[in-house]
């Protein structure tokens, strides 16, 4: 079993809990195929800086071109999921920083570019 964190805009995000599948683009499937039913991960919203929700992948990545994240939608490399949590709203920032490997960081190796 593999850990995976999943980054969405928080509009795909409603989408992905709303139809239980998550979608990436086309030049993303080499990495997407390493998903694995039973696989877990960790929901993280950009724009707003969260990690929101928990749960595990119920299928193994598929194609399907029919239309789930809006018109022309771009993300025909799809997995199903099912949340066993959301709505934690903890922000990702501060929840990293908090950890220990983190706060042992210099200023050089800070990554505060990637928390946006």
């Amino acid at each position: 079993m593999a850990y995976w964190i999943l980054m969405f805009r928080p509009e795909t995000y409603e989408l992905v809990k709303k139809f239980e599948t998550i979608g990436v683009l086309h030049m993303h499937r080499r990495r997407f195929a390493q998903l694995k039913r039973g696989d877990r991960f960790v929901t993280y919203v950009s724009r707003e800086r969260l990690l929101d929700g928990h749960g595990e992948l119920t299928s193994e990545p598929f194609v399907d071109d029919k239309p789930v994240f809006g018109p022309g939608d771009p993300y025909p490399q799809r997995c199903r999921v099912r949340f066993l949590q959301t709505g934690a709203r903890q922000d990702a920032k501060e929840l990293l920083w908090s950890l220990s490997h983190f706060t042992q960081m210099t200023m050089k190796t800070t990554p505060t570019n990637y928390l946006r």
